[in-house]
């Protein structure tokens, strides 16, 4: 028994070693790997951009005039023909708030495209492309 305590210790000690050399070998090596570069925000580089501009009884898209109880199934029916890459809906100073999320809302629903709402209005009178094709779309 004397002759197992003498091996069995020093034996238990050495792999308890051995496997913490290996967890901390295994746990620098993650720490060490490279990083890749984290995916840009927004990847719309070229391509078609639906530009809507939300007044106070509609939004024009292009130059056609759409009121807004309209505005869903216009979208709907033309999504097709539109086919934007992305989209930005544009708000007029008399423009309420909640037009303007529908219009994004249903230009969403019906095209399945990214988009956003500009962050500041536009004048009133604002008439854009109704796809502007080719560059980055905030060169239109």
């Amino acid at each position: 028994m004397i002759g197992v305590r003498k091996y069995l210790v020093p034996a238990v000690i050495a792999a308890l070693t051995i496997a913490a050399a290996i967890f901390a070998g295994s746990f620098w090596s993650r720490a060490e790997a490279p990083r890749e570069k984290p995916p840009e925000l927004v990847s719309v580089r070229h391509g078609r951009v639906l530009y809507v501009v939300a007044e106070k009884e509609g939004a024009y898209v292009g130059e056609e005039f759409v009121p807004y109880p309209m505005f869903e199934k216009f979208i709907k029916d033309r999504a097709r023909v539109f086919a934007p890459d992305y989209f930005i809906v544009l708000g007029t100073d008399e423009a309420r708030y909640g037009d303007v999320a529908s219009a994004f809302l249903a230009l969403h629903s019906a095209t399945h495209a990214p988009g956003t709402i500009a962050t500041q209005t536009v004048p009133i009178g604002t008439r854009r492309p109704v796809v502007a094709a080719g560059g980055r779309f905030w060169d239109y």
